[in-house]
């Protein structure tokens, strides 16, 4: 372990360990390739400051996630959670409404731009991604 990596690590939204996690998991129901490459994404607009990137990223996380719980959708999986894991996901999917006035705003004499605070939900998205991979290992 090296001061390099806590410093890269610090500047990931998402940990690199999650990553590998999800990279090595061989699921037969689920090709993960492209939840790996959103995340992969998430962490490269993070780095730059590309808030409206990561917005849009985890909104597509939120959409693409659902079917390994089960569920048809993202509220079906906030509205099927246990007590301390819909707190999580539920501040996760009201991430969707300031994404939703990011992106889909128009042109306007006056446009306030996405900050950092806008997108910072590292510590929900670590613990949805937590229990994703503990409901993948369910189906090995």
């Amino acid at each position: 372990f090296n001061s390099f990596n806590l410093v890269q690590s610090f500047f990931d939204y998402i940990s690199s360990s999650t990553i590998r996690e999800l990279r090595v998991i061989s699921s037969s129901k689920y090709d993960l390739k492209k939840l790996v490459r959103l995340c992969e994404e998430i962490n490269f607009n993070w780095k730059r400051k590309n808030y409206y990137s990561v917005a849009a990223l985890i909104r597509a996380v939120l959409d693409h996630i659902p079917p390994i719980f089960d569920q048809p959708n993202f509220d079906s999986v906030v509205s099927q959670s246990k007590k301390t894991f819909k707190e999580i996901v539920s501040r996760l999917n009201e991430l969707r409404d300031p994404a939703n006035i990011h992106l889909h705003s128009q042109c306007s004499s006056s446009v306030s731009l996405a900050v950092e605070q806008d997108v910072d939900k590292r510590s929900d998205i670590s613990m949805l991604l937590s229990k994703t991979i503990e409901q993948l290992k369910k189906d090995l």
